[in-house]
């Protein structure tokens, strides 16, 4: 799925950078989690009880992930690159991704 594609789902409201465009192959919410080629991966910065996703933006930056989901809430103590895509979504990253699962399994008219 293209990463302008995403962002209209998530943030139609404003506008995306077609610099910025990507193919999305993988979804992460963990940052142990990342053995695909991070190029093509989003991470959604899941805030937990105990943890906050957004502290490890910058270590997968560095592995190559340049694509964010964070939530309204959050808060990125970083200085983000310019080839970094950060979506701010209304209300939560969690909430967010359940969207993009929707929208997905809209498209398959099968059983479940």
């Amino acid at each position: 799925m293209k990463l302008s594609e995403i962002h209209k789902l998530l943030l139609s409201d404003e506008p995306f950078n077609p610099s910025q465009e990507a193919d999305i192959e993988y979804l992460l919410t963990d940052s142990r989690q990342l053995h695909t080629p991070a190029g093509e991966t989003l991470f959604f910065a899941l805030k937990t009880q105990n943890n906050d996703g957004v502290h490890y933006i910058p270590s997968l930056y560095k592995k190559g992930v340049k694509a964010f989901v964070i939530g309204s809430e959050q808060r990125v103590d970083w200085v983000k690159p310019d080839d970094v895509v950060l979506l701010q979504v209304k209300g939560t990253s969690l909430y967010a991704l359940q969207q993009l699962a929707a929208y997905k399994r809209s498209l398959y008219h099968c059983p479940v």
